[in-house]
């Protein structure tokens, strides 16, 4: 696989699967987690382990900007100091990845990081507002 999305469970990881052309199954892995606490642990281990782009795509499980927010930080200091020339990126779905379907930044994130190889390491904190 050339690059990973870690995502919480069976449902998403089926959201997430219809981004991914056809060509390009080979090329982008889908890692289910089992919950949103096994998910920066999954993407970092497999971003240490494959030195491949990793992507996790959360739900928000909020629409609360403060707390939106609170994850983000936390997601970057956890991931700021992991010796990778290309740490996960954070894209969540707020308030979740069902909902943000609609959303056409949510659907560009993924979109890039799927089709770009790059977009990881052009935006390892793209996340930030």
């Amino acid at each position: 696989m050339e690059r990973y999305i870690v995502v919480e469970g069976k449902l998403d990881a089926e959201l997430i699967d219809q981004f991914i052309p056809d060509g390009m199954v080979e090329t982008v892995g889908i890692a289910i987690a089992g919950g949103k606490s096994a998910a920066l642990p999954l993407a970092n281990s497999i971003a240490l382990a494959q030195r491949v782009p990793v992507a996790l795509v959360v739900d928000a499980d909020t629409e609360e900007d403060d707390r939106i927010r609170e994850q983000e930080l936390d997601f970057q200091d956890f991931v700021g100091n992991l010796p990778l020339d290309v740490p996960p990126v954070l894209i969540m779905g707020v308030p979740t990845i069902q909902h943000s379907l609609g959303d056409p930044d949510f659907v560009r994130k993924v979109r890039a990081f799927i089709n770009d190889g790059d977009y990881a390491l052009a935006n390892p904190f793209a996340f930030r507002r």
